[in-house]
Parts: structure tokens; sequence; C-alpha cells
């Protein structure tokens, strides 16, 4: 239990100094081509004894998209909504991965049995340190996984956004720009 409580503090330690930098602009990307489904990989691969057993991890349909990231930075963005899933897709529930280009942008989809968000809560979750009510408390975190998630796609040129899952849960969209021939010699 003390280490529990040991890395939960840590964790809110990191994510404090993270958006700090990223609210004060303070990080530099340095973005390389890179499938996009290895970043749900690594992503997911942090997981391992932490609920990681609950990922899916779909194979794109068309192949692996390319997308033109910071690798670092982009996993931690698909961290911090990885974590958000599994917190609230109690088990036996799976976790989703999927990754698919559209057009000039690629999505990818992080799809939970979780408890939702309802209708009037999907932007404000994704404010600093905002958490429902209704969750305090029962689920742990400090309210800052998702901004600065969607503050990361955002400096990708993408963005993320939920909508209502098609039976129960959430769907997380993590937007990334598609890797374009000649992206790594601008």
């Amino acid at each position: 239990m003390i280490e529990e409580e040991t890395d939960r503090l840590s964790q809110l330690v990191t994510e404090a100094v993270q958006m700090s930098e990223i609210d004060a602009g303070k990080v530099t990307l340095e973005r390389v081509a890179v499938a996009a489904g290895e970043l749900v990989r690594m992503a997911a691969s942090t997981f391992a004894g932490r609920g990681g057993e609950r990922l899916e991890i779909g194979a794109a349909a068309d192949g692996e998209p390319l997308v033109f990231v910071d690798r670092d930075i982009a996993v931690l963005g698909l961290r911090q909504i990885i974590d958000n899933a599994l917190k609230y897709a109690a088990p036996p529930s799976t976790v989703r991965c999927v990754v698919e280009r559209q057009g000039e942008r690629v999505i990818i989809r992080v799809i939970d049995h979780g408890i939702g968000v309802p209708e009037g809560h999907r932007e404000r979750i994704f404010d600093k340190f905002y958490r429902r009510s209704s969750v305090k408390g029962r689920v742990p975190g400090s309210g800052l996984g998702l901004h600065i998630a969607r503050e990361i796609a955002r400096m990708h040129g993408g963005d993320l956004w939920v909508e209502a899952g098609h039976v129960a849960g959430s769907e997380f969209c993590f937007t990334l720009p598609a890797y374009r021939a000649g992206d790594d010699t601008a």
C-alpha cells in the first residue's frame, strides 16, 4: 500500500512538471516518422502488471500508418489516455486501441467499456484539474492526464476528444499528423 501511494505521489509530481513545461512552451519536439501502432505498443508496455493484460491492440486495416511526431512525447500522451481508460473500465473489461488513417491524419482510438462520459462533461474533462464529482475518491487521479494528452496532440497539430462508446463506455480519439514524404527534411 505504501508503494502504491508513493507511486501515485510520484506520478502527480511528474504530471505537474510536465504540464508546466508544456504550458510554458519549453517543450521542443524532435519529430521522426514512426508507425502509429508502435507508439501504441510502447505506451501499452508500461502497463505490464497494472492492467496491461486487459489491453487489446487492433491492427490497422490499411497496414501501419506512419505519423510524424516526437516519439517520447506522443507515447506520454497515449499513456495518459490508456491509464484513464484502465481506471474507468472495471476489470475484467478490456480496453481496445485501434489505429486508422483518415486523409492527412492518423486516429488512435482508445475504447473502454467503463462508466462513460456524460455529454455535458465531454469537453470539461480536458480542463486542468477537472474531475467529475461522482468519481472523486473512487477513481484515483489528479485531473491532469487528459489535459496533458490533449496538449500533446495539439502540439503536434492533432487533437483529442471523447465520444460515447457504441454500447457503453467511452472512445477517446487521439489524432496525429500522418507522415508525408519529405517531412523529415523540412
